[in-house]
C-alpha cells in the first residue's frame, strides 16, 4: 500500500539537525488502510464496539535513533501487529523531546482529529459476520481468567453490578454499546455491512511519550503520573492510588486506595496558562502540576479516558505486581516458620535486609538528584538572566581588548630587532 510522504530536516532547540517523513494526506491513509484491512479479513465483531464505529489509536515510541507516530486500528483482530499499523511520521537525529514532537507529530494528530471528526465523508464500509454470542452484553472473557479470584472474574463480567461507575470509560463504553446496539443491528443479516460514522479516538505509549504530548515534563517530575495529581513522597509502600476513589471493594484486596485529584485536559491548559503568565520559571513548574508546555494533543475530560492501555506496558506492570505478591507471600511464610520452629532462615532474612537498605537508598538518591535538578535549573536562569544584563558590557571590553591586542601586534612588528 503507497501513501504520499512529504520529507525535510530543521535544527532542534538543542542545535542538531533533525530529519523527518510524515504522511501528506491522512484521510487518505484512512481510507485506504480501512478498505484493505476490511479486504483482507482483519475488521472483527467486537462485543463492546459498535458495527457503526471506528476505534483508532495514535502511539508512538522511540526506538533505536527514530521516533516513529503509528495509527492503529482497534476493531481489527491482532491489532498491535505489522499488518495493521500505519506509519505516520518519523524522525532522526534528536531525542523524542517536546520539540520535536510538536513540531513533527502535532500537525499530523490535528489533521487525524480533523478527518476522524468528518468520518462519514470517507464513505468507509466494513464487513462484519454476526456474533455467536446471543447476549448483547460484551463478552470480556480472556485467556487466564479462570486462574483469577472469582470476585475478581465477577467484577470483570458483569459491568452492571454494583462496581458500575459513571466515570469508568470501560462501563461508559459498555453502556454505549447497550444503547447503540439496537439501532446497529436492525434487519442486519448474519454477515453484513456497516457503514462507519462514529469513531473513537485513544493516545498510546510509554508513560514519557504519554507525557510529552500532553506537555508534562515526564516521570521524574514532583507531579509524575499523566492522570492524576500524586506526589511520590504522598504514596504508601505497597498502596495502590487511583484518580478517583473506587467503590468499596472494587480492588482484588482489602487494601485502602488513596484519592487523588483527576489530571484533565482543561486542568493542564489551565496549569500552563499561568505557567507561562508567571514567567516559565522552569525550578518552579512544579507549583503547577509540571504542566510544561502546551499538549501536542488536545481533548475535553479526563485524561485517563484518552489513553489506550498498551500490552506490553500493561503486562510489565501486571508482571512487576504479580512478584511482589509472591514476595509478600515468602516473607510472611517465612515469619511464619519463624514462629513455628523459633528462627527463620538467614540467608533469606539477609536478602530481603539487604534489599530494603537499597530501596532506601534509591528512594534517598532520587530525593538528593530532584534537589540537584532544580539548583540546576534555578543557576542556570540566574546564569542567563546575568549574561543578558551584562551584554552590553562583555561587547564593550571584547572590542577594547580586541583593540589592545591589535596595537601590540603593530609595536612589535615596528621596533627594530637589536643585533649584538
Amino acid at each position: 500500500m503507497e501513501f504520499e510522504y512529504e520529507c525535510g530536516n530543521f535544527e532542534s532547540s538543542t542545535g542538531k539537525d533533525v530529519s523527518f517523513v510524515r504522511v501528506a494526506d491522512v484521510s487518505d491513509v484512512v481510507k485506504k488502510s480501512v478498505n484493505e484491512l476490511n479486504e483482507s479479513g482483519f475488521f472483527v465483531e467486537k462485543s463492546n464496539i459498535p458495527k457503526n464505529l471506528l476505534w483508532v489509536l495514535l502511539t508512538g515510541d522511540k526506538g533505536g535513533k527514530s521516533t516513529k507516530l503509528l495509527m492503529q486500528f482497534l476493531n481489527c483482530k491482532e491489532q498491535h501487529s505489522i499488518q495493521t499499523a500505519r506509519l505516520l511520521a518519523i524522525f532522526e537525529g534528536d531525542k523524542d523531546n517536546y520539540q520535536c514532537i510538536q513540531k513533527l507529530f502535532g500537525p499530523v494528530i490535528e489533521e487525524t482529529k480533523k478527518v476522524l471528526s468528518n468520518i462519514t465523508e470517507l464513505d468507509l464500509k466494513v464487513d462484519l459476520t454476526e456474533s455467536t454470542s446471543p447476549s448483547k452484553q460484551p463478552n470480556f472473557e480472556i485467556r487466564g481468567m479462570a486462574n483469577w479470584p472469582t470476585e475478581l472474574q465477577e467484577l470483570f463480567r458483569n459491568c452492571q453490578n454494583e462496581y458500575h461507575s459513571q466515570r469508568c470509560l470501560l462501563c461508559q463504553k459498555t453502556a454505549y454499546f447497550n444503547s447503540h446496539s439496537s439501532n446497529c443491528d436492525a434487519n442486519k443479516p448474519s454477515s453484513a455491512s456497516y457503514s462507519i460514522s462514529e469513531f473513537w479516538l485513544s493516545l498510546g505509549g510509554d508513560w514519557e511519550f504519554i507525557a510529552r504530548l500532553l506537555g508534562l515534563t515526564g516521570p521524574n517530575g514532583t507531579f509524575f503520573c499523566n492522570f492524576c495529581h500524586a506526589q511520590l513522597k504522598d504514596l504508601e509502600k505497597g498502596k495502590p492510588h487511583t484518580p478517583w476513589l473506587l467503590h468499596q471493594g472494587a480492588t482484588a484486596s482489602h487494601i485502602p486506595t488513596k484519592k487523588f485529584p483527576v489530571r484533565s485536559f482543561e486542568s493542564i491548559l489551565s496549569d500552563n496558562d499561568r505557567f507561562v503568565k508567571g514567567g516559565s520559571v522552569k525550578s518552579k513548574v512544579n507549583q503547577f502540576h509540571n504542566c510544561e508546555s502546551t499538549p501536542v494533543y488536545q481533548a475535553t475530560g479526563s485524561v485517563i479516558d484518552s489513553v489506550s492501555c498498551m500490552p506490553l506496558h500493561l503486562s510489565l506492570g501486571l508482571g512487576k505486581q504479580a512478584l511482589d505478591l509472591v514476595e509478600r507471600e515468602a516473607i510472611s511464610l517465612d515469619n511464619t516458620i519463624k514462629e513455628a520452629n523459633g528462627e527463620a532462615s538467614p540467608e533469606l532474612v539477609e536478602a530481603f535486609q539487604k534489599r530494603e537498605e537499597l530501596i532506601l537508598d534509591c528512594a534517598n538518591l532520587e530525593e538528593l538528584l530532584e534537589n540537584d535538578y532544580e539548583a540546576i535549573n534555578s543557576t542556570e536562569e540566574k546564569l542567563q538572566r546575568f549574561l543578558a544584563e551584562t551584554a552590553p558590557c562583555h561587547q564593550k571590553e571584547g572590542r577594547r581588548y580586541s583593540t589592545m591586542c591589535r596595537m601590540k601586534l603593530q609595536m612589535s612588528s615596528s621596533t627594530p630587532l637589536c643585533r649584538h
